[in-house]
């Protein structure tokens, strides 16, 4: 197997990002279409960030990546290459996951 958590870290690939307060190295990319096709169709129109770290993260953890809140959805754990993959999705408040929902009246 090869071990790339060289490249997760390398500075021509990689960026800061901050998550759960803190900054990390990661590989940050937009989901490719083929990679949007997997999602639930619900949440294919909402933005989408593919994370690569060889930071531990949470699902449901905050992430900020250009001015924006990412929520933690997925986890794939490529730890024998070096690095994880997270998936997040743009998180703008509205989705409250203590949401009561609405009131009949």
């Amino acid at each position: 197997m090869i071990n790339i958590n060289e490249l997760v870290n390398d500075s021509d690939f990689c960026q800061f990002i901050e998550a759960n307060g803190k900054k990390i190295k990661a590989v940050v990319q937009y989901l490719s279409n083929d990679e949007m096709q997997r999602l639930p169709e619900g949440e294919r129109y909402k933005e989408h960030i593919r994370i690569d770290t060889d930071c531990e993260l949470n699902l449901q953890d905050s992430v900020f990546y250009k001015g924006n809140e990412y929520r933690v959805v997925y986890e794939q754990d490529w730890g024998s290459y070096g690095y994880k993959n997270y998936t997040a999705i743009r998180f703008d408040g509205l989705e409250n996951p203590n949401s009561n929902g609405f009131e009949l009246t």
